[in-house]
Order: structure tokens, then C-alpha cells, then sequence
């Protein structure tokens, strides 16, 4: 996943940091089996691992250098972690936690949330500096979406459509971007903090993949990643998704059929290739692609 300037990828039985200038530097041991990270600057952030209900919380303060347990309340089960703008927030049952990312401070609580977050229900957690979003209980095409704009302690209910599951990444206080799963299609929606449109931008992925990919940039530029058939393409936005340009078609013999695509800038990104279990830089905005010598990926 992306934070600050580089790129965090788990290879084999190690964290590796790729940084935007082509460099790799290799970190201690993941915290956990199947994490997931977020990131809120290019130093500090959180991991959730493991399987429900033996799920636990790390953070970091030296970009993935180490990691420190954090423990949740009591009776709490961990669901997600969001991150940005310099806080890092954990999702559980019932309520919201920032999270200290040196792991001294027990995490803290801003209140408890309108509704209750199931443990097997599609959910997910979004958030910059003071500004977070919930996503709640989007199965049978019914969301159920929560934006607090103080850290949580008050949370007004927020338009988030038909999805089955959602994925969302902010990139200001105001601006979310979030990925929407119904069923086989897979769509991309951008949604000004306060608005109850949520504008689709790029066309939707509706083979069903696992590979497509929303990649946002700032609040008006984002990548894509188009997966179908026998191609995925790269497209582009610098206006919030009101005009779309087709950069580059991806490679097979770089992707494979099975693979992640991430950005650090415009035009400096990797494809980690699940198939042929190798990662590829680029430097052109996808017109060419290097392989690093890394060993293989996990």
C-alpha cells in the first residue's frame, strides 16, 4: 500500500518499503499474518492481522522499522483501520479509536457509533486528521455510511448508495475516494465531505476481477487500473473525474492475470505480479516497466 513517498509491499517473509526514487530497503517481519495497513504520513501508521476473532492492532512511528502492540478495550472486536492526514483510527464493534502510533497511549475513544458494525459484515473506515467515515452493513445493496467531522464524538449520517462492500481512500479532510463492489461490477466514485452525490469517475470494472484498482493522488488527480479480459488498462484524472485519459495498457507478461498495482506518483508506480511472484517499477507513467530483484512475493 502507499504512504507519503514510498510504497509497502510484503515480499516472502519481509515488509519491503520502495521508495520513489527506485530504492528498497527491507523492514523486520511483518506484525502478523495478512496484514492490513494504513498509513497516516510517510512514518507513522497502523496494521490489523490476523483472522477474526483473534485480530490484533500494531503501530509504527518509524516507517515499519518496528512495531508496537496496541491493545483494544475490552470486549472490543477489531474490524478495520483507517489513516491520513496525520491520525490513525481503528474500527470495532461499536465504536471508533484513535490510535497513538508509538503505542505508549492507549487508544482513545471519541464516543460510540449510531449503529453497530457486525463482526461478518462488509465494513471499512476512512479517515483524515479529524474527518472520518464509516461504512457500515452494505449487504442486500443497503449502505449504511457514517461521517464525523471531530474525530468522532458526533456523526451525521452520509449518502453512500448500493454496494455491496466498499473500500474507500481520503485525500483531504473533504475529498473521499472510494472503490464500490456490487455483485460482479466493480465501480470508482468520488465524494466531496458534506455532499450527497457521489460522482462516478472511470469507467467500472464489470469482469469481476480482483485487480482493478483505484489509485487517488491528491483531491483532483487519481490513477486506475482497468482489469478485463485479456488486457488492464491505466487511465487518469486531474479534475475529480469530469475528464478520463487513457495513459498506457498494462503488460501481460509484466501482470500476469493475478496482480497490485500501486502509485507514488503520477509517474512512479509498481506492479507486484502475483503469477510470476516478481515486482516491476515504473518511472514513465506505465509506457515501461523494470523488474527488481527481490526474491519472491508472498
Amino acid at each position: 500500500m502507499p504512504a507519503g513517498r514510498a510504497v509497502y509491499v510484503v515480499a516472502a517473509d519481509r515488509l519491503l518499503r520502495l521508495e520513489a526514487s527506485g530504492a528498497s530497503q527491507r523492514r523486520t517481519r511483518p506484525p502478523g499474518r495478512r496484514p492490513t495497513f494504513a498509513f497516516s504520513s510517510a512514518t507513522t501508521g497502523v496494521a490489523l492481522t490476523g483472522p477474526h476473532p483473534n485480530r490484533r492492532l500494531y503501530a509504527t512511528d518509524d516507517a515499519a522499522r518496528t512495531w508496537t502492540p496496541v491493545s483494544p478495550p475490552i470486549g472490543q472486536h477489531l474490524l478495520a483501520v483507517g489513516a491520513g492526514g496525520g491520525a490513525a483510527y481503528a474500527l470495532t464493534t461499536n465504536a471508533v479509536f484513535r490510535i497513538d502510533p508509538t503505542g505508549g497511549q492507549p487508544p482513545r475513544s471519541f464516543g460510540t457509533l449510531p449503529a453497530r458494525a457486525y463482526v461478518h459484515d462488509p465494513v471499512s473506515i476512512a479517515a483524515y486528521g479529524r474527518t472520518v467515515w464509516v461504512f457500515l452493513d452494505n449487504g442486500a445493496g443497503l449502505g449504511t455510511s457514517w461521517l464525523s467531522r471531530d474525530g468522532g464524538q458526533t456523526w451525521d449520517s452520509a449518502h453512500a448508495g448500493p454496494c455491496l462492500m466498499r473500500s474507500a481512500v481520503a485525500t483531504s479532510a473533504r475529498v473521499l475516494w472510494s472503490t464500490c463492489v456490487t455483485g460482479m461490477m466493480e465501480g470508482f466514485q468520488r465524494q466531496v465531505a458534506g455532499g450527497r452525490a457521489r460522482a462516478a469517475v472511470f469507467r467500472p470494472d464489470i469482469g469481476g476481477t480482483t485487480s482493478s484498482a483505484l489509485l487517488p493522488l491528491t483531491d483532483d488527480t487519481a490513477l486506475a487500473v482497468i482489469a478485463g479480459g485479456d488486457r488492464a488498462e491505466l487511465d487518469v484524472t486531474h479534475d475529480g473525474g469530469r475528464r478520463v485519459t487513457r495513459i498506457a495498457v498494462l503488460p501481460r507478461a509484466v501482470t500476469g492475470r493475478n496482480f497490485a498495482t500501486a502509485f507514488v506518483t503520477e509517474t512512479v508506480g509498481y506492479v507486484v505480479s502475483l503469477d510470476r511472484a516478481a515486482i516491476y517499477r515504473t518511472a514513465d507513467g506505465g509506457l515501461s516497466w523494470r523488474p527488481l530483484e527481490l526474491g519472491p512475493t508472498s
